[in-house]
């Protein structure tokens, strides 16, 4: 296994990708970085710009660093990721607006996501199932995802990891490499009416929790015929983390 691909100096241009895209952000008014547009930008062209349509003040050295990314393979560090490739934003996306709910007390918000039709339909037909068959259901709490707001997702954690490159890839899939990515399987992640799995919680209590509620036990026995499937199992050969929340729609 070779060591991590990225300098100490692509921190400071990550950085400054980042800084770029809040500040894009912000101008445009959106109150959160998973809502709006900033989950459809499309085009890799903007690697001429930044991020899809989002930001035309970008340097030669940010460019370097975008192709640099683009052209890891995730099997030489040891995870045997499949390529989806990079691929426009699909025409068929159901819109989900923001909504909230209550965890332990406290409001928390979805904010807007879009999930392919085929996925959101079956999804709606499994949730309509769980709730008459247990009395509880469950949310999208993220879905379709661009290739390039998939850069943004992983430079922010390489960034939360302390930089530490191949702590970050274990957690966010590189762009071309995410299963949100993919507008013929769409992964989703899913949230209970209970509010579990809750990022505060940490991962092992997050886990922990989600694994044991009936929600979950539910799943394992029923998603398959509504067409989802478990994407990262426990010790999966892919070699990300046990991602209970992380389902993919593969169809029946």
């Amino acid at each position: 296994m070779q060591s991590h691909p990225l300098t100490a100096s692509d921190i400071l241009i990550a950085d400054s990708i980042l800084r770029k895209v809040f500040k894009d952000k912000v101008l445009r008014g959106a109150k959160n970085p998973e809502d709006g547009n900033i989950l459809l930008i499309s085009d890799f062209s903007y690697f001429d710009a930044l991020l899809g349509d989002f930001h035309s003040d970008i340097g030669m050295r940010e460019r370097a660093l975008i192709k640099k990314i683009l052209a890891i393979n995730p099997k030489t560090y040891g995870i045997p990721a499949t390529k989806i490739g990079v691929h426009r934003v699909p025409k068929n996306l159901v819109k989900i607006p923001p909504h909230r709910y209550e965890y332990r007390g406290e409001s928390r918000v979805i904010w807007t996501q879009y999930v392919t039709r085929p996925a959101y339909q079956a999804f709606q037909k499994m949730n309509a199932a769980m709730q008459r068959e247990i009395g509880s259901g469950m949310r999208i709490a993220s879905g379709y995802r661009s290739p390039a707001y998939q850069l943004h997702a992983f430079l922010r954690q390489w960034q939360l990891s302390g930089y530490r490159f191949l702590s970050a890839i274990r957690l966010v899939a590189l762009p071309g490499y995410s299963e949100h990515c993919d507008s013929k399987h769409q992964a989703i992640d899913i949230l209970f009416e209970s509010g579990i799995p809750d990022n505060l919680d940490g991962y092992a209590q997050t886990v922990k929790l989600m694994t044991r509620s009936r929600e979950y036990q539910w799943l394992l026995k029923n998603a398959r015929r509504f067409g989802f499937a478990l994407s990262y199992v426990p010790k999966n050969a892919k070699g990300i983390k046990f991602e209970p929340w992380h389902w993919r729609y593969v169809g029946k």
